[in-house]
């Protein structure tokens, strides 16, 4: 952002520098007209009203289109984004994602045998219990590295959008540039004026395309978004919950028998 910041400066420099090579221009023209005009007896004429028409014409869209495009940069440079920020959350959500990953590898009927094997109400409920919530967990850890690829995908759209942002100022500057050269003579005001109208316009539509395709990707990771939450909620809502009736009755005092029997 500090890159767009500077270029826009200079863009603004450079429009300055224009204006001025405009000024002299036309000071020039009246400077070397009026001794000639006086020799002939005449009132001065410097230029024909068509062309001043073309020039106040020229200046005048110029200053609109300038003025636009200024106040278009300054509307992005006050709502920048934060990109490293970004990198940072997305990369809690990774450690996160990995985290679970551990967690759901470790928790399985394969990674959990003891010494004994048991049987019964209780050993059958257990059974069914650890690959459900396994599932759940590997669930969470799908849906945690897809918030963390979100995050990672807007944080690069919006160094994109900057990018972009840099090469529209100086574009537009170098219009302002060229122009230069050519408003230092009264006729060729016009010609600099459309040529840097259209160097702003050529800026302009790089601006455009940026902002079509950054609010195309902040449409699409709302959208992933909401399905993540989504997902996770329902994670939530039908986590496997132990009957703890069957798995806590390890007592024969109760006058039943136990619902944990070590097979032999």
């Amino acid at each position: 952002m500090d890159e767009v910041r500077a270029e826009v400066e200079e863009l603004d420099r450079k429009a300055r520098e224009f204006f001025a090579a405009v000024d002299t221009g036309l000071s020039t023209a009246t400077t070397v007209a009026a001794p000639v005009a006086a020799a002939a007896g005449v009132a001065p004429v410097l230029v024909s009203p068509e062309l001043i028409a073309a020039i106040r014409d020229g200046l005048r869209r110029v200053q609109e289109a300038h003025q636009a495009a200024l106040d278009r940069f300054q509307q992005f440079l006050e709502q920048p984004g934060d990109p490293p920020r970004l990198y940072e959350v997305a990369e809690t959500w990774a450690t996160l994602a990995s985290g679970l990953g551990d967690t759901a590898s470790s928790v399985g009927l394969d990674r959990m045998a003891a010494n004994v094997e048991w049987d019964g109400r209780a050993a059958a409920a257990y059974r069914a219990l650890v690959p459900a919530q396994a599932e759940h967990v590997g669930t969470m850890k799908t849906q945690c590295l897809a918030l963390s690829t979100s995050l990672r995908g807007l944080a690069d759209q919006i160094d994109a959008f900057w990018t972009a942002m840099t090469a529209a100022a100086i574009t537009m500057a170098a219009g302002f540039a060229v122009a230069v050269v050519t408003a230092l003579t009264v006729v060729g005001i016009p010609a600099a004026c459309a040529t840097i109208l259209i160097a702003i316009a050529a800026g302009a539509t790089m601006v455009g395309t940026a902002v079509v395709q950054m609010n195309a990707l902040t449409d699409r990771i709302a959208s992933e978004q909401r399905d993540i939450a989504q997902v996770l909620r329902e994670v939530g809502d039908g986590w496997p919950a132990p009957n703890l009736v069957p798995l806590s009755d390890a007592s024969r005092t109760d006058g039943d028998r136990s619902d944990w029997r070590p097979m032999r």
